[in-house]
């Protein structure tokens, strides 16, 4: 008979849960690391956004993008407001 031995348990402790609370005034509240990377997309960096929006729009051009990117530059691209812009998952870009 053959008989595994269990392994280590598994530490899913975290110092503090990932949320984010967004304030009945708008304001963004982000707690632990990953929820701070995620409310980079809900506040883009101001400038960032102008850079780029005025870049491509001098260029005339447009981004294709995927949805699996970094979660600032995907905040950028969706702050744009350029018909051009689309950010979707592999079928829709393929079509686009």
């Amino acid at each position: 008979s053959h008989s595994s031995a269990p392994g280590a348990a598994y530490n899913q402790s975290v110092d503090v849960f990932p949320s984010i609370v967004i304030e009945s005034d708008g304001t963004v509240g982000a707690h632990g690391p990953f929820a701070e990377a995620q409310a980079q997309f809900l506040e883009p960096d101001d400038d960032a956004v102008k850079t780029l929006a005025d870049s491509l729009k001098k260029a005339n051009m447009g981004v294709v993008a995927h949805y699996y990117m970094d979660v600032e530059l995907q905040g950028v691209l969706t702050s744009i407001q350029r018909e051009q812009m689309i950010q979707s998952n592999s079928s829709r870009i393929a079509i686009a």
